[in-house]
């Protein structure tokens, strides 16, 4: 079995060498077991991987994007392993809804010229996610950030009359409005009900709408 290294990036912690899995996970706590098996509380396990902050090559740069953070963690990956990335990522800044074609730096800046519900989204390093109007207000999901976005979706499928099934590799999330589901090898997707208006984005970074 593949051991999985957690990479938590947006200027707070970096980490490849502590190897941590969550055991419990709720919204009120969240539990952490080292491969010694040792247990550690959510600030033990900050505190450890504080501590090992100087053994990351190249991350010291405060200049350096995000993108090349996570390519230069990423690049220290033990090999066998699998890292993950839990960064925040912001939001995206191109818009685009096409049945085959992303957006690129050339789309629009502004998703409601889009006259869609569901779109895609680029982020600022080039990398994509499925996105919702949802009231007036955007939610994204990006590709390939299974951690972050599996809370996220339970966050925004949080209210009456919504729900989601959250499984080992999979949640799957549904409301009068919208289902958006995410796949924990990359895949997001988001459905309007009311229009059946559709974007997914594949595990290998594809995007298709319809």
């Amino acid at each position: 079995m593949k051991k999985i290294f957690y990479i938590i990036l947006g200027g707070i912690i970096f980490s490849t060498i502590t190897v941590l899995a969550a055991t419990t996970l709720s919204s009120n706590e969240v539990f952490y077991k080292r491969v010694n098996n040792q247990d550690m509380t959510v600030q033990q396990a900050l505190d450890d991987l504080y501590t090992k902050t100087d053994t990351i090559t190249n991350l010291e740069n405060e200049n350096a994007s995000l993108q090349e953070q996570l390519q230069a963690a990423q690049a220290a990956c033990p090999s066998g392993s699998i890292c993950i990335s839990n960064a925040d990522f912001g939001t995206p800044q191109y818009y685009a809804f096409d049945e085959n074609n992303p957006p690129t730096t050339s789309s629009t800046t502004n998703y409601t010229t889009l006259k869609t519900n569901v779109y895609v989204g680029l982020y600022e390093d080039n990398q994509y996610g499925v996105c919702i109007n949802r009231n007036g207000t955007q939610h994204c999901f990006r590709y390939d950030n299974w951690f972050a976005e599996r809370e996220h979706l339970q966050e925004v499928f949080s209210g009456a009359n919504n729900s989601c099934d959250v499984q080992t590799t999979a949640i799957y999330c549904d409301a009068p409005d919208f289902r958006c589901n995410a796949f924990s090898y990359g895949l997001v997707n988001c459905l309007e009900h009311y229009t059946d208006s559709f974007c997914v984005v594949n595990g290998n970074g594809s995007v298709n709408c319809s």
